[in-house]
């Protein structure tokens, strides 16, 4: 009779096992490495001075709007959108951007034109959705006179029939 010779390590189940845990790690640490250095996502744009620009520019709109005193008012009736706006000098149009907060396939421009003075209105379909950010400002008015209004809605809050 022959005794039970064990076989070598490298044939056993167990080294391997213990090996591979250790090695599949350092795999997953390698791949996880090489997707944040391809895929790097900078926090800071590289031309960070001209967005800071931009976003001076945008406020010094919204200031021109409160020194001259706009104001705007937003309702939503029959898939239309009307804006009643007050103001000492009102222009011919005016440009409306809606965001949707949350998918911006859904953001619309709008060209608003003059029905009455100081009334604008434009076709929209706004849906079911129920939150929309709003920018609005004047068409064909110089630079030095542009103004910007920001605000936000609901549709519960505007006037939807």
């Amino acid at each position: 009779m022959t005794p039970d010779i064990p076989p070598p390590w490298y044939r056993q189940f167990w080294p391997w096992f213990l090996f591979g845990l250790p090695g599949i790690v350092v795999v997953a640490g390698l791949t996880t490495w090489w997707i944040a250095a391809n895929n790097a996502d900078t926090l800071v744009a590289e031309d960070y001075y001209k967005e800071g620009l931009a976003i001076n520019r945008e406020l010094s709109k919204q200031r021109l709007a409160e020194r001259l005193g706009v104001d705007a008012t937003l309702s939503y009736r029959n898939g239309h959108l009307d804006v009643s706006l007050s103001a000492t000098i009102l222009p011919a149009a005016l440009a409306l951007e809606l965001s949707h907060p949350l998918d911006a396939n859904r953001d619309q421009a709008l060209q608003l034109a003059q029905i009455t003075p100081g009334l604008y209105s434009a076709p929209a379909d706004l849906g079911d959705d129920q939150r929309w950010l709003w920018q609005l400002e004047p068409i064909d008015v110089d630079e030095d006179g542009r103004w910007q209004l920001l605000g936000e809605f609901t549709l519960h809050d505007v006037d939807a029939y």
